[in-house]
């Protein structure tokens, strides 16, 4: 029998990240219903809101999972890009 999921191969790993882009996204609808989103001038040559920043870092751990396995997966294993990715997106988060 066909699911409408068929068209990928859904493994938990697969299902955590979606899952966790889904709670990011509602923690922002949540923040900002609660908080506001101010732009703010950091690093970045232009001012970034909340938003801006979470995509930012959604785009960097991406890239930087696509160079890893294209380049560093023989030698360390995926969790060393996801720590990379981490400290990346916590600076970008936080100082950007």
């Amino acid at each position: 029998m066909s699911s409408p999921l068929d068209w990928m191969y859904w493994t938990t790993e697969n299902a955590i990240i979606v899952g966790m882009v889904y709670l990011i996204v509602i923690i922002m609808v949540i923040a900002d219903y609660k908080r506001g989103s101010a732009r703010r001038k950091g690093f970045l040559p232009y001012q970034t809101a909340r938003g801006d920043r979470t995509f930012l870092c959604f785009m960097f751990t991406m890239a930087i999972g696509f160079l890893w396995l294209a380049f560093i997966r023989p030698y360390i294993t995926m969790w060393g890009a996801l720590v990379v990715a981490l400290v990346v997106d916590a600076i970008i988060f936080t100082k950007a």
